[in-house]
């Protein structure tokens, strides 16, 4: 009887030994999983969209998964949508019952010519779109997962161990979305000057890009530059071929997001007239082919508001002021004129150092560089060229050329004898200055000897 007994117990304990270390050797082989809800924003407003996200240590090749939402404060808005990777649905709760019941069951699988893409690490399942169906602000509710309807199965065909993580969520369904684009101006414009502004971007929802439609009456006004000033790194889109339309787009990328108040571009216009007209943010509630901007949870178009810009140029005061110098020993005020375009010109006399008084230049003249001709008695014109913008502009004539005594724009010997006739006086031959003419004003007319008049 007692061998019987022995011989009993040793086979028992065996059978527990053997099991043990098959339960173990299984247990150390499964591979180990976690699924979880993930969301760019955990106190929605309005529509919202959750990933379902699972992270295994090893290929992957079949996921069942089971949760729970209260639809007495949620409600699906769309069947959910596989990842890139499950895409064979096995099963899945339809949308009125998910909705009716808070309840989902996902089934889904590898398809076969996608066995080959299995692989470990972290990746979607599928992602969730929701609306908010409560009317109450600062509701807590949650995604749970029902770990005993789990499974996730290897290509190994073991089954993982999964862990869980929830998804709590606070509902604020009041919270109205404030979002606007605006234009400002630094001042206001003057006309054949450039002209500053600004478009900038206001939001209280975190966005994942923007379209900006401005539109402007290229007759009033010319397009100089557009400056994008970043929110994201992505290269901004610019598009301007269509004359009074200015196209700008910005778009997050994957890890990036927006939400505050920023400048978004620097606008220069040439202001041609000073006719009233406005730029306008082309936008319509409603329309998604205007301006847009985009919500990171729900990828709606969230712009409610937007600021035009008014404006008319005023006519621009401008003046420049020249400063002339000569090879004169002796310091002396010059008189002369100054010509341009349009046959613009001017009578101007210069202080012992060169300075003209300012001369105001009329509306034709543009912050273009312009070319100016300088005229005085018994010297070559010089030519100096200047862009004149709002204001007064100094232009540096530089030396002018002495020798032209009969001022026909050519040194010759026509002023030679000229100069000659004048010997040891102090008349206009007298090109340093210093009271007689001489072999050094000669010195002087004879280096400029054929030299003629800028044009």
């Amino acid at each position: 009887m007692k061998k019987r007994f022995l011989n009993f117990f040793l086979v028992f304990v065996s059978a527990v030994f053997l099991l043990t270390v098959i339960f173990v050797k299984h247990s150390s082989a499964a591979g180990l999983g976690t699924l979880s809800f993930t969301t760019p924003n955990a106190s929605p407003s309005a529509s919202f969209s959750v990933n379902l996200n699972l992270d295994a240590d090893v290929a992957v090749g079949f996921v069942r998964t089971e949760f729970y939402f209260d639809p007495a404060h949620l409600a699906l808005s769309q069947d959910i949508t596989p990842g890139d990777l499950f895409t064979q649905v096995i099963s899945q709760t339809s949308l009125s019952e998910a909705n009716s019941t808070g309840h989902v069951v996902l089934v889904y699988g590898l398809p076969t010519d996608k066995v080959g893409q299995a692989t470990s690490g972290s990746q979607l399942i599928g992602t969730l779109s929701f609306n908010i169906v409560t009317a109450n602000n600062n509701v807590s509710t949650q995604l749970n997962f029902n770990t005993e309807g789990i499974q996730v199965v290897g290509m190994d065909e073991t089954a993982l161990n999964i862990s869980v993580v929830n998804l709590p969520l606070t509902l604020n369904p009041q919270v109205v979305s404030s979002t606007s684009l605006t234009l400002s101006q630094s001042a206001p414009p003057v006309q054949n000057s450039n002209w500053d502004v600004s478009l900038s971007l206001s939001t209280t929802e975190v966005i994942s890009g923007f379209d900006a439609v401005l539109n402007y009456d290229s007759n009033i006004l010319q397009l100089q530059s557009i400056t994008p000033v970043n929110i994201f790194t992505s290269t901004p889109l610019i598009n301007t071929q269509t004359p009074g339309v200015i196209k700008f787009s910005q778009v997050a990328n994957s890890a990036e997001s927006f939400t505050g108040t920023q400048k978004i571009a620097d606008i220069v216009f040439l202001s041609k007239t000073t006719q009233a007209s406005a730029i306008t943010i082309d936008y319509t509630p409603g329309s998604t082919t205007d301006s847009n901007v985009v919500s990171l949870s729900s990828g709606q178009d969230i712009l409610s508001q937007t600021t035009n810009l008014n404006f008319q140029a005023t006519v621009a005061r401008r003046f420049i002021q020249l400063l002339v110098s000569t090879k004169a020993i002796v310091a002396r005020q010059l008189t002369g004129t100054v010509t341009s375009i349009n046959n613009w010109l001017a009578q101007f006399t210069t202080d012992n150092t060169g300075l003209s008084q300012e001369l105001e230049i009329d509306s034709s003249f543009t912050e273009v560089p312009t070319d100016f001709y300088i005229k005085v008695d018994n010297y070559l014109t010089k030519k100096a060229t200047a862009t004149p913008s709002a204001g007064l502009t100094q232009i540096n004539v530089g030396q002018l050329i002495g020798g032209d005594l009969n001022n026909d724009g050519t040194i010759n010997n026509i002023d030679l004898a000229s100069m000659y006739a004048q010997w040891f006086t102090d008349n206009s031959a007298d090109l340093n200055n210093d009271g007689a003419v001489n072999s050094l004003d000669h010195w002087e007319l004879i280096t400029n000897f054929f030299k003629s008049d800028d044009v």
